[in-house]
């Protein structure tokens, strides 16, 4: 789980490596996607600076949604 974390939030990591580690996160479970990569502060610091606190707070709840907002962005 740490080497797909790795490679989702290292920012010199293109789009198909990221891609394959969310993949491999879900693979995992749902439970793992959710404290691996929300909770770990990347994703959802990125949420936060994306959205502010009020949106990211919403929106941490639910993975795949957070995904598709930070690949948006």
């Amino acid at each position: 789980m740490k080497t797909l974390l790795l490679a989702l939030l290292a920012p010199e990591r293109g789009p198909g490596t990221r891609l394959g580690a969310l993949r491999g996160l879900i693979g995992v479970g749902k439970e793992a996607v959710r404290k691996g990569i929300l909770d770990a502060g990347g994703a959802a610091e990125r949420l936060r600076e994306v959205l502010g606190d009020f949106f990211a707070e919403r929106l941490v709840s639910d993975a795949s949604w957070a995904r598709g907002v930070l690949a948006e962005t």
